[in-house]
């Protein structure tokens, strides 16, 4: 999914994109820590849940 605006040339410019995560959940640990302190919490909902990652020229967050 991205969001796109036009520039003043008239081109689509990709500012935000959602990414599902499908593979190796855990190399966003450090940031889902923020949000639940105990890893091993973490590592069992990364299991069966949906992990989205917002890009805005870089990683903002992760849900």
């Amino acid at each position: 999914m991205a969001i796109l605006y036009k520039n003043q040339t008239n081109q689509p410019k990709d500012i935000m994109r959602i990414e599902l995560i499908k593979d190796n959940k855990l190399r966003f640990l450090d940031l889902l820590l923020l949000g639940d302190q105990q890893e091993n919490r973490v590592n069992k909902y990364l299991d069966y849940d949906d992990l989205f990652a917002l890009y805005d020229n870089d990683l903002k967050s992760v849900c």
